[in-house]
Order: C-alpha cells, then structure tokens, then sequence
C-alpha cells in the first residue's frame, strides 16, 4: 500500500508500533485516489488498542479509517466525545470501545521526502523520534 518501505519506516514502526505514531509515505496504485483525497501519500498507522488489533488480524487487510474527530479539533478520547462531535455528520454507526488509551494525538512524520519531517509532535515526543531516525539516516 505503500511505494517505497524505507530502512526509517521500519525502524520506526519496530519501535513504536502498535502505539501513537503516523507515518505518512507516499501511496501505492493500491490506495484509491478518494481515500487519500487525491494526494500522493497515505497516513499508515496500527493504533495499540486491542478491539482495533483484533479488526485488523481478523480481516487481513489495512482499513482506511478517519480520526474520530473534525478537522482542526482535539481528538477525542471518549466515544461518547465522538458521538457529540459527529452528530451532525453522516456518521454510519460507531463502535465503542471504551477510552482510548493514548493521553495525546499521535505523532506524525512524513517519510514521503527526502528528509523526515515531524508534522505534529503527539505522545511521541520530537527528540525520541529524532534519535531513532538518527540511528539510520
């Protein structure tokens, strides 16, 4: 689903996955232009909560999946906090799996470039993530 799985992408998903880190890289043809809004990267992340890792082994496959909140919010931790944010969308259902168990957003780095670049700092902090990158680049 991805193009390109670099020596970065795996050190860092070795360490940090299951858990709060994003990584955004740049797509394959397998990631449908509407899933991406017609960008050329994807977000690829595998949350440590254990409903969401019994979905993924379960079905095999990546899932394409929103964050739980509108754009430019606080994400929410609660899915009662979900409900009351999406009520007036076309939200289709919503399972509730009880509180999240990360205290922050996740931390997202573009691995699309030549550089990584730390695009929100969440409950991995910018130097852990920096150290480990350093370790390989």
């Amino acid at each position: 689903y991805v193009l390109d799985w670099t020596p970065v992408a795996e050190k860092l998903s070795q360490d940090f996955w299951p858990g709060g880190l994003t990584m955004i890289l740049k797509k394959s043809f397998k990631v449908p232009d509407y899933v991406v809004s017609g960008l050329d990267t994807v977000g690829v992340r595998i949350p440590n909560h254990p409903v969401i890792i019994k979905i993924l082994e379960e079905y095999g496959k990546p899932l394409a999946i929103s964050s739980a909140n509108l754009a430019g919010n606080a994400a929410s931790s609660t899915g009662r906090h979900v409900a009351e944010e999406l009520y007036e969308t076309e939200l289709a259902f919503l399972l509730d799996a009880g509180k999240t168990p990360l205290s922050e957003q996740s931390t997202i780095i573009d691995l699309s470039g030549d550089k990584p670049i730390i695009i929100r700092e969440g409950v991995i902090s910018a130097e852990i993530i920096n150290m480990d990158v350093e370790k390989i680049v």
